[in-house]
């Protein structure tokens, strides 16, 4: 992952964002941002 991470951020340009979402249970998710973070987003449907 860390890989990818590094690869994505050598070919984005300046506003671009990568949002990687990661889930251990069903019922909830987390969010990573790789890159630059345009809107909040709070909920994800």
């Amino acid at each position: 992952m860390k890989r990818l991470k590094s690869e994505a951020k050598s070919i984005m340009e300046d506003n671009d964002s990568l949002i990687i979402f990661k889930s251990k249970d069903e019922r909830w998710l987390t969010k990573e941002i790789v890159g630059d973070e345009r809107n909040k987003i709070d909920n994800f449907l």
